[in-house]
């Protein structure tokens, strides 16, 4: 996950971090006011203002404007889309055996 630490809406300094909780860490070792998850298609530059959920680029080149998300949550994610997914999957899979093994008694029953 790309971040952007800020401090009086000004990028601080720019991280790739593998978790979120490593992330929030540093946040605090710092002291920095908020901290932004920057998407991939964004380029951000320490130096660069944040306000109002845009980063605005303050390189010589030609700044830019750019939207981005709101600012990442301090409280740690539930579970994943995909591990509920999986849940659901694995208690379907048991719910289809049951109802297939019901069938086979019914049947059963049926041509005694």
């Amino acid at each position: 996950m790309n971040v952007a630490l800020i401090k009086d809406g000004v990028v601080e300094n720019v991280a790739i971090f593998d978790t979120l909780q490593i992330a929030l860490d540093m946040r605090k070792d710092l002291g920095m006011d908020e901290m932004i998850e920057v998407p991939d298609e964004v380029v951000c530059n320490i130096g660069d203002l944040y306000q109002d959920n845009i980063f605005i680029s303050m390189q010589p080149e030609a700044p830019v404007s750019v939207p981005i998300s709101a600012p990442v949550s301090e409280e740690p994610a539930g579970p994943s889309e995909i591990d509920l997914l999986k849940v659901k999957v694995e208690a379907l899979t048991e719910h289809n055996s049951f109802l297939e093994e019901c069938i086979v008694e019914l049947a059963l029953a049926l041509y005694e």
